[in-house]
């Protein structure tokens, strides 16, 4: 967004269908309390991407004033997608078979998408990257945990929540040499 709040770029995607690997840690260095590692990564990358960019001087004119500026990549593949949370859970409540405890932690996220050629309203596209986009979620956060054993079924849940979250994107336009940077967050 712009300082008056007006939009200046706007990507849409779509990562359906990614195969991802995901793995977890956890340690009990005392029977309430649980030390907990997760992470995962994504093993294939089939994407496709819109990208929107407004009233720049080189985009086309909107009907009603101001300009945009679109781009649709069919080929496009999230090379990178790395996912990492590490908790502690404190145990506050058993009542019987359930348990309650009380979650701290820290997650941050990574995407990074690669879009080579398609279709653009400006321009004819170039060969080779046509855009690229990187974007990082990090957040300390604070929780609610719930497990359940019934026999040999059991039941986890987590509700979580942070007002510390940033995210930080860059969109980079290679074949019009055009940067767009944002931050969300307090940091």
């Amino acid at each position: 967004l712009n300082p008056n709040g007006s939009m200046l770029s706007k990507l849409t995607w779509d990562i359906k269908n990614v195969a991802m690997f995901q793995a977890g840690l956890a340690y009990r260095p005392l029977d309430w309390l649980t030390l907990g590692l997760k992470g995962a990564t994504n093993l294939s990358g089939a994407s496709f991407m819109h990208d929107y960019d407004y009233n720049l001087p080189q985009c086309p004119p909107l009907p009603g004033g101001g300009s945009e500026c679109h781009s649709s990549h069919p080929d496009t593949t999230l090379r990178n997608a790395f996912l990492v949370d590490a908790f502690a859970a404190a145990r506050f409540l058993r009542l019987g078979p359930v348990e309650l405890s009380a979650i701290a932690g820290y997650k941050a996220d990574y995407y990074y998408w690669q879009a080579i050629g398609g279709t653009l309203n400006y321009a004819a596209p170039t060969p080779g990257n046509g855009i690229s986009y990187a974007q990082m979620w990090r957040a300390p956060y604070l929780g609610l945990g719930m497990q359940a054993e019934f026999g040999r079924w059991s039941l986890h849940g987590r509700f979580i929540a942070s007002v510390w979250a940033t995210v930080t994107g860059v969109d980079n336009h290679h074949n019009r040499a055009l940067l767009f940077t944002d931050r969300l967050g307090d940091r």
